[in-house]
């Protein structure tokens, strides 16, 4: 019989509850205390992607030579460079990283007009060879200023200044996610 009451108790609560809240809105309708408005869900910023969006390979770099009678772009020599060297560009977190040859780096980015501006970069301290520290200084040196931005047929990305050039090429996503090949018999 306990069990009966208090479902009853219960139901009636509830009902209650409901009249009560009723009552209140009426009320508030009444005395002009609620306006109808138009419910909107909140709006959620649109994250543009940029042309720039995921793993650029480097193919070359270039320096200003100053030896020279008229300073131009000199290629630089990459052959000692083992490790892959590449920038990778996220756009949701507005945020760019690095490998340069033995270290790597992170840094906020903004692409506007072609022109491509990273913020302060962060870079990890490893000491490598003589020279793939000369190519990793070119490229940080080079990368924390102004770079015009041109990008040929959706696979090719120069990055280039007055004092520096970095052509690179665009990782195909199945290749960064590439199956592992069965085991031959």
């Amino acid at each position: 019989m306990k069990g009966k009451n208090m479902q009853r108790v219960s139901a009636l609560n509830g009902v209650k509850i409901g009249v009560a809240t009723l009552l209140a809105a009426g009320l508030l309708v009444a005395c002009g205390g609620a306006k109808e408005e138009a419910v909107t869900a909140p709006v959620q910023e649109e994250v543009v992607v940029s042309p720039l969006e995921g793993k650029w390979v480097v193919k070359e770099v270039y320096q200003l030579d100053k030896k020279k009678k008229k300073p131009t772009l000199s290629k630089v020599n990459l052959k000692n460079v083992k490790s892959e060297m590449y920038l990778e560009f996220s756009s949701a977190e507005g945020q760019v990283g690095a490998a340069t040859g033995c270290n790597t780096l992170g840094a906020n980015f903004t692409y506007e007009n072609e022109k491509l501006t990273l913020g302060h970069p962060a870079l990890t301290q490893k000491s490598c060879g003589k020279a793939v520290m000369n190519v990793e200084k070119i490229m940080t040196d080079g990368l924390v200023n102004e770079l015009n931005v041109a990008i040929a047929e959706e696979k090719t990305l120069t990055l280039d200044n007055p004092n520096f050039k970095l052509v690179l090429e665009k990782v195909a996503v199945a290749e960064e996610v590439a199956p592992a090949e069965p085991a031959k018999k």
